[in-house]
């Protein structure tokens, strides 16, 4: 019961935040504006609730009392901010996107396949309650140790841990291990296979919403179907690893970068926001710095040429300073505490670059890229299959009509695939290639941006 209200406080404190932020941008269809504040808010509450644990375990405050009082602090400042801007922030108002006909049938078929998939997260779940092998080896034993009483939760990142990763940032194992502190000694099972569904529907809401504000309800709906056919995304739900956790934040930045371009009034909000995704993403998993990273040079890059300097670095500063709560926090980590157990890292700059001359290493990853593309759905209903379909329904737009709004995110996306690439070729470790792992982070973001291109249905229709 206490475990449900750790994840109440933490949603609620998140939708204040978002709703904070997002509420002089006006956002239509209001549905979907609703929906995707409510699961950024999830996300990013998660996120700071994390952040905000480890502070407080840090500062030597291991007590329940203490840790309520700490999250009722966060939660009234943002309810205190929220309280302000209310009524003197007021969105200008903007007309509803034109709809689909058959917005309804879509609707109806997204809702039965997703309640569907959710009763196949259930029985999943209870077939593995601990979740896969790194749930319970690397991410669900350190929540445990951050629950510990006393100075035992410092083994969370303890050097013995080398073989299971001790210096991984603690988004996902400081939210469990919250949770549990709110219930008491136990920690029974339940809590990480909620965090792990709390992450998995919010990715498929921030996907359907953030889609349907920037594009079309009816392109939304169907980007909705495409992740709910990639059925090996939908495995990777279950695992109660931290890939889905950062394929939540890198959609949740995604879409925040793409909405700039549609927010020009409100373009600093909407950055500060998107910076603090990008940092949480960086607090979930090491690659996660490297996405902060490209988001900041895909800011950069994606700026037209007529845009002076002062203006990219007001935009870029609005983006970094929205990352430094959890930007410094996972520095700290990194630096300061976790051991440097990672081959790729310890290794010298001319031994990482001395395996790119290694040709075995470009067909063992593309091999294994061939393998993950035919594994990531089901044939019939492979999603490569529907969205070529898409494709051929209803057809790309024009470069000049495409307004150039996803630049920024694509580029993001190009920087972060390229950067895993790279991590691939130069790594001392045997070769293994998880890019199930890695395709749980992108696929999501990598849907929206390939549907950003296409012409909506009901512009189709309206053309034919």
């Amino acid at each position: 019961m206490m475990a449900a209200v750790a994840f109440l406080v933490s949603i609620a404190t998140g939708w204040l935040v978002v709703d904070t932020l997002l509420r002089p941008v006006s956002l239509r269809p209001r549905w979907a504006a609703r929906v995707l504040t409510i699961a950024l808010g999830a996300g990013i509450g998660a996120g700071a609730t994390s952040v905000l644990y480890f502070l407080v375990r840090s500062a030597g405050l291991a007590g329940r009392g203490l840790l309520f009082a700490a999250d009722l602090m966060l939660f009234l400042a943002g309810g205190a901010v929220w309280l302000v801007f209310r009524d003197t922030a007021r969105p200008v108002e903007s007309p509803e996107k034109p709809g689909f006909r058959w917005n309804a049938a879509l609707a109806g078929a997204l809702t039965v396949g997703f309640l569907l998939v959710v009763l196949a997260f259930l029985s999943n779940t209870e077939a593995r309650i601990h979740g896969d092998w790194d749930a319970w080896s690397t991410w669900n034993v350190r929540a445990k140790f951050l629950a510990a009483d006393g100075e035992e939760w410092r083994n969370a990142w303890s050097p013995l841990l080398a073989k299971t990763h001790p210096d991984y940032p603690l988004l996902l194992p400081g939210f469990v291990a919250r949770a549990w502190r709110y219930g008491g000694k136990e920690t029974p099972p339940a809590v990480p296979a909620a965090a792990a569904f709390l992450f998995f529907a919010g990715t498929f809401a921030v996907l359907v919403s953030g889609f349907a504000v920037l594009r079309s309800t009816s392109l939304g709906l169907l980007a909705g179907c495409i992740l709910l056919a990639s059925t090996g995304f939908l495995s990777q739900g279950t695992s109660q690893y931290a890939d889905v956790p950062m394929g939540f934040y890198i959609l949740g930045t995604v879409v925040l970068l793409s909405l700039t371009h549609e927010a020009a009034e409100c373009r600093a909000n909407v950055l500060a926001l998107a910076g603090a995704t990008a940092s949480l993403a960086a607090w979930t998993k090491n690659e996660g710095l490297l996405f902060l990273a490209c988001s900041v040079a895909g800011i950069c890059i994606a700026q037209p040429r007529s845009r002076r300097v002062r203006t990219t670095a007001r935009l870029l500063a609005w983006f970094i300073f929205g990352s430094l709560p959890g930007l410094l926090v996972t520095l700290w980590f990194k630096l300061a505490l976790a051991p440097n157990v990672n081959p790729l890292t310890k290794q010298s700059v001319f031994e990482a670059m001395s395996r790119l001359a290694e040709a075995d290493r470009y067909f063992t990853i593309a091999r294994a890229l061939l393998s993950e593309l035919l594994m990531l759905g089901d044939p019939w209903t492979h999603p490569l299959l529907l969205l070529a379909i898409l494709a051929a329904t209803l057809r790309f737009i024009p470069e000049p009509e495409r307004r150039g709004y996803p630049l920024v995110a694509e580029v993001t996306l190009a920087l972060l695939v390229a950067g895993s690439a790279g991590a691939y070729l130069t790594t001392p470790s045997r070769l293994s290639i998880s890019l199930g792992r890695i395709f749980a982070q992108v696929w999501p973001a990598a849907i929206l941006l390939v549907l950003a291109a296409l012409r909506p249905p009901e512009a189709t229709t309206t053309t034919t």
